[in-house]
């Protein structure tokens, strides 16, 4: 997305499309951390296997599956 961002800037180089490129950059950078929490959570939710590589489920016993919610200690 930055690439692309960065392409039209230079593409159309003018102080309109260069403020509309910025925004829309840190509009992604502040959204997408919360998207990728909602797909994790919502994967994790749905039963998908964890990675082969992962060595521990933090999450295991400590969810409510009815209520989605997290318990804590």
């Amino acid at each position: 997305v930055g690439c692309l961002l960065a392409g039209v800037a230079i593409a159309y180089p003018t102080a309109m499309v260069i403020a509309k490129c910025l925004l829309v950059l840190l509009f992604v950078f502040l959204t997408v951390p919360v998207a990728a929490h909602m797909i994790g959570r919502a994967a994790y939710l749905l039963g998908v296997p964890l990675w082969h590589g992962s060595v521990a489920d933090d999450l295991k016993g400590r969810y409510s599956e009815d209520r989605s919610t997290l318990y804590s200690d």
